[in-house]
């Protein structure tokens, strides 16, 4: 049996795949809102609302140990928690809670609550009892060997943030909502004693409050980390003390949602929106290496005109330039907004890159597109205005949901989030159209390979007059994607659950092909000779079509996010993915075949 292909970290590649451009190791597939250090510190464990996995992570190496699936409540993974001895791990999903046997990655056991619990689990030092509150008052208590609920404690006002249990199993605190702290008898069934946390700052409902030691008694000392506003900021808090005791480190703009503390107290890991697990160590408070890639999905890609290099970006707002055959970052541009889209021009020497911002900016790419380079784009258009009303929710400029290159780097166009649309000229900047469009929703454009036409999935213009050539008859509300064929005579749309071609020059719909997975198809890419498309959606595979008769030629499988991009190399011998996992994943035209499927 042939030994799976492995990327530059030593991770096996999915069958058909050359490459990973950036790393899965770190990558949690989705929001993280929960993480936990095993009793030893080896092991790290994470898990989020966005999906209903939780990974299981080699602390030194960031390597996966581990997926464990089936929590299906619908509520994804907010609270994880290890036993005292590392055999087990509890994770909380809405009402229940799940025991994992840690080695053999077998759920063995769970506990029903009697609502919704809160952002905390605790097991009890002998691994008796397993604590979890609930999300708007008291806490349950569980035991661990037959699931039996031993008791249910009232008398917190609100939610409860946090429950960790003393030296012994029959005492346990809870830190309310309210900013208090409870010490509970398990035997009893009755508070002993409570106290106030005294911070100078109101403990909110939605900050990430991680109790990682606390005494039975009020002198004694909590440590939690709690990330202000939602932002990067982490900070070591002292109960006793009331303050900050330590600042870390910022992680290049991340959101964070979980925090958790090894036992020993000397890292501190934080993860959140992006997927990506961030540690610092303890106390210098120095961030580890996080790997190459992109912190966050990659929602556009475009290949060089040699094939040689492929510019991707995303929502940490980082420009990448990946060497393909080295599967190395070879230039690396902040442009301090989400990245929405990316445009290569046919000739080369230039990328157009979009952002959420609704900035749109074209780098002078020079040939070898050195770092040193790119640090200053050769041009930055003006931030767009189109003149429409904003939808009441929007702060600010309409994202790029569209870009587009005229193969001669004449022209530019974006497509905007509400559906407006403008071109401007690449030498000057200056705007040549506004071809605002009724309909709202996103605007995804593309031009011809001429350069002749702007397609937005509706309508298709003259690019250089500006003139409305046709209305598709029979088009959906909504377009995700499209692409031109090569010869320009075809235009390919995905909406939900389908993707459409059309007939370039009337508009006549020629083929309709129903995906197996009735999700939003957010990428299109017709491979150099026009044969086969290529599509992207939300069940992580990408699929490939016979342009001719809608056929499946192949499922191509190994992505842990959605498929947000596609692109074609010049030769045809490479198609590149871009996912919400953070990775760019280059398939083998070659070997393709082997990964035929639905």
């Amino acid at each position: 049996m042939t030994a799976p292909a492995l990327d530059r970290w030593g991770d096996p590649l999915p069958g058909g795949a050359v490459a990973r451009l950036g790393t899965l190791r770190f990558r949690h597939p989705g929001r993280v809102d929960a993480l936990a250090f095993s009793p030893d510190g080896r092991q790290l464990a994470s898990g989020g609302s966005g999906n209903e996995t939780v990974c299981l992570w080699e602390v030194e190496s960031g390597r996966r140990l581990a997926r464990l699936e089936g929590h299906r409540e619908g509520w994804g993974v907010g609270a994880l928690a290890y036993s005292p001895t590392g055999t087990f791990l509890a994770c909380r999903t809405g009402r229940a809670v799940h025991l994992w046997d840690v080695t053999a990655a077998r759920e063995i056991r769970r506990f029903q609550a009697r609502g919704p619990l809160a952002r905390s689990l605790a097991f009890s030092p002998g691994e008796r009892f397993l604590a979890a509150p609930g999300a708007t008052s008291g806490a349950h208590v569980w035991e661990v060997a037959t699931g039996h609920l031993v008791a249910f404690f009232e008398g917190d006002s609100g939610e409860v943030l946090d429950v960790v249990f003393g030296e012994i199993d029959e005492s346990f605190l809870t830190l309310g909502g309210d900013g208090i702290l409870r010490l509970w008898d398990v035997e009893r069934g009755e508070t002993l004693e409570s106290w106030r946390v005294p911070v100078d700052t109101e403990v909110g409902v939605g900050d990430a409050i991680v109790v990682t030691s606390v005494s039975t008694r009020p002198d004694g000392q909590a440590v939690w980390s709690a990330p202000a506003g939602g932002g990067a900021a982490v900070s070591v808090v002292r109960v006793r003390e009331g303050r900050p005791a330590l600042d870390l480190q910022d992680a290049g703009g991340a959101e964070f949602e979980s925090v958790a503390f090894s036992a020993n107290g000397k890292i501190i890991a934080a993860s959140g929106f992006s997927g990506t697990i961030h540690l610092w160590d303890l106390p210098s408070g120095r961030m580890r290496p996080a790997g190459e890639g992109h912190v966050g999905g990659v929602d556009a890609i475009a290949f060089s005109t040699d094939g040689l290099r492929l510019a991707a970006g995303g929502s940490d707002g980082v420009l990448r330039v990946w060497d393909i055959e080295s599967a190395e970052t070879i230039a690396r541009v902040a442009l301090g907004e989400e990245i929405s889209t990316v445009a290569c021009s046919a000739q080369g020497g230039m990328i157009a890159v979009g952002g959420g911002s609704g900035g749109v900016r074209l780098l002078d790419s020079a040939t070898s597109l050195p770092a040193h380079e790119l640090e200053s784009p050769a041009l930055e258009l003006a931030r767009a205005t189109p003149d429409m009303t904003p939808e009441p929710e929007q702060d600010g400029p309409p994202a790029v949901e569209g870009l587009a290159l005229s193969p001669d780097r004449r022209l530019v166009a974006a497509g905007f989030a509400g559906g407006a649309i403008r071109v401007w000229e690449v030498a000057s900047g200056g705007l040549v159209h506004d071809l605002a469009e009724p309909g709202g929703g996103p605007r995804r454009i593309t031009l011809s390979p001429d350069g002749r036409w702007l397609a937005s999935g509706h309508r298709i213009w003259d690019a250089t007059s500006g003139r409305e050539l046709l209305t598709f008859p029979e088009q959906v509300a909504l377009v995700f994607s499209l692409a031109f064929s090569p010869d320009g005579t075809t235009l390919a749309t995905g909406d939900v659950g389908w993707v459409r071609l059309w007939n370039a020059a009337t508009g006549v719909l020629r083929l309709a092909i129903a995906t197996p997975v009735r999700e939003v198809v957010f990428a299109l890419a017709f491979s150099p000779d026009g044969r086969v498309l290529a599509s992207g959606s939300k069940d992580d595979v990408v699929r490939l079509w016979n342009v001719e008769t809608g056929e499946s030629l192949a499922c191509l499988e190994g992505h842990e996010g959605w498929i947000r991009a596609l692109a074609w190399s010049p030769d045809g011998r490479l198609l590149a993915s871009g996912s919400l996992d953070g990775t760019v994943l280059l398939w083998s035209a070659e070997r393709m075949d082997s990964s035929r499927g639905g």
